[in-house]
């Protein structure tokens, strides 16, 4: 590979945080190479991910594949209120329900962690070192984390705060008289934690005694949390007889949640299903997060045929996805049917395009295999 040590600086024109990849648009560099540079997320320098629009600073590496940005640095952040941040989890205590993410472009912005609560983390909750996706509203106190996305999971929860009690409402334990006390001034000095009222708590250097280490999708569209209409395939991973609940693993919910399926008590009783088995459900948003509901057995195809005949019901031909309307496949998946460009054999379908196709559910959700087009 040939590199160069020229230093260029461009802004991201399109970064994909799950896959880990995007592109930088620079003026100078384009006039060298004559094209974008290629971005993978392990040559981000402090960083562990980036948005569109982040200006950056980037040397050039020449390959077999084309040009790619070495040595990426995040300078700045496109600003706005949807500016998207990228950090780890440095502390987060699951009783109380509240933390701090850790981020190089928020410390730059703000000056300090960003404050976050379980209400805007799928799951509610997550462990000491969790990679997250997250935007950021300025409140009176500092910046606070909102809709959270989880890139990837820590290592879990040790037990926090043992002796302190549980606090609720505005007490000691509450979010409210943390984010209170993580704005005081005394907080952020580098003479390592504070005290609130002779109680270690959090310093600039970290989090202090109370926070000691802890021990413990589906390509294509937007991931979001789905309707309680949307039918889910998995197979059943635990089943807990004494206590009555279990998981299902579903992939596409695993990349959305960072996690297995719960099942509660009252959702398994007359399900009729065994460790193992192959289930289709529905997810419901509890108290507590996300749970399966309407768990019943998937028999498979059964004798229905192995080859669907369907039209593509719409295409996003920029983002290389769509769906396949199929009135046979419909009445054994409930659903139109997820197909990607890859499978398409080379053509970009528009609506109304007849085609057949097989149905993969690997993933959680049904997408199409090895499609072809039908002439007309």
């Amino acid at each position: 590979m040939a590199e160069s040590d020229q230093e260029f600086t461009g802004t991201v024109k399109s970064f994909n945080a799950t896959k880990g990849w995007g592109f930088v648009e620079s003026a100078a560099s384009q006039q060298i190479y004559g094209a974008d540079v290629f971005l993978l997320k392990s040559e981000l320098t402090g960083a562990i991910g980036c948005s569109a629009g982040d200006n950056v600073s980037f040397q050039v590496t020449r390959g077999q594949k084309g040009i790619q940005a070495r040595n990426v640095r995040v300078i700045s952040g496109s600003g706005g209120e949807d500016q998207t941040f990228f950090g780890t989890v440095k502390g987060f205590d699951p009783h109380k329900g509240w933390g701090f993410i850790s981020c190089d472009l928020a410390m730059q912005t703000y000056g300090k962690d960003v404050f976050v609560t379980g209400k805007q983390i799928p799951g509610g909750m997550a462990p000491e070192g969790t990679q997250v996706q997250f935007t950021v509203r300025m409140e009176e106190k500092g910046p606070v984390a909102q809709t959270v996305r989880i890139l990837n999971q820590g290592k879990g929860f040790s037990m926090m705060g043992k002796g302190m009690g549980k606090f609720q409402g505005k007490g000691m334990g509450s979010p409210q008289y943390a984010l209170q006390q993580w704005a005081a001034p005394q907080m952020w000095g580098k003479g390592g934690p504070a005290v609130w009222g002779g109680m270690p708590s959090f310093g600039m250097a970290g989090y202090g005694p109370m926070w000691g280490p802890s021990p413990m999708m589906w390509g294509g569209p937007a991931q979001k949390d789905p309707d309680e209409n949307s039918t889910f395939f998995g197979a059943m991973k635990t089943i807990n007889v004494e206590k009555g609940w279990g998981h299902i693993d579903c992939d596409s919910l695993k990349k959305l949640y960072g996690k297995d399926m719960f099942v509660m008590k009252s959702n398994l009783e007359g399900a009729q299903v065994a460790v193992g088995q192959e289930v289709q459900f529905n997810v419901a948003q509890g108290p507590k997060g996300p749970h399966a509901v309407n768990i019943r057995p998937f028999a498979g195809l059964g004798d229905a045929p192995q080859t669907f005949s369907g039209i593509v019901k719409s295409f996003n031909e920029g983002k290389g996805w769509g769906f396949i309307e199929s009135e046979t496949a419909r009445q054994i998946y409930q659903q139109d049917v997820f197909v990607h460009m890859k499978e398409m054999q080379g053509v970009t379908p528009g609506p109304g395009t007849q085609v057949q196709f097989g149905v993969d559910i690997s993933s959680g959700r049904p997408s199409a295999k090895n499609v072809v087009v039908v002439p007309s």
